[in-house]
């Protein structure tokens, strides 16, 4: 059984957008394609989540060649629980589609076991989430890339802002 990596790849694209806010400010446009090579992924999968996150009121966008998407939340507001629950919506686990053979003494006890288990797990899980907001996120990936490129926060936004307007100069104003 597979599991989705769409959890990760919304955290990140939200991630970027945030910092892409905080950074350059309120309605800083990010292309989707821009998010797909960093990602390292098909800009189709970052449009479809995008599309996602858009009808839950987490990002907009802005049509047309000089379009693209911005983060129109403040990033303090907004858990990692709560992009888990748009994203993923549901439950981690559940329990196998039949029920187990009654005359096994294994089967008849089984499920009531593992549902208490997993349900456990599943609001540890939750309450981590919970208690992370993406701006808490963004500041410790920020607080990465600074250390790790010896920058100040002033310094690494002048960077991007450069490094942006080089890759789509159209998402600035003039």
């Amino acid at each position: 059984m597979n599991t989705s990596s769409k959890f990760v790849v919304a955290v990140h694209i939200l991630t970027l957008l945030s910092s892409q806010k905080i950074l350059l400010g309120e309605k800083s446009l990010m292309k989707s394609d821009f998010i797909a090579r960093g990602l390292n992924t098909n800009p189709v999968v970052i449009r479809r989540l995008l599309s996602l996150l858009k009808s839950k009121k987490l990002v907009d966008s802005k049509a047309g060649p000089n379009g693209g998407f911005y983060f129109s939340h403040d990033p303090s507001t907004v858990t990692l629980a709560m992009i888990h629950d748009i994203v993923e919506p549901g439950n981690l686990y559940h329990m196998h589609y039949s029920s187990p053979n009654q005359e096994c003494p294994f089967g008849t006890h089984i499920h009531g076991y593992l549902k208490t288990l997993l349900c456990s797990a599943e609001a540890s899980f939750k309450k981590v989430l919970a208690d992370k907001s993406l701006l808490d996120m963004v500041n410790d990936v920020l607080n990465k890339i600074e250390h790790a490129n010896n920058l100040t926060k002033e310094e690494f936004a002048s960077e991007w802002k450069k490094n942006m307007k080089a890759i789509s100069p159209e998402c600035f104003d003039k």
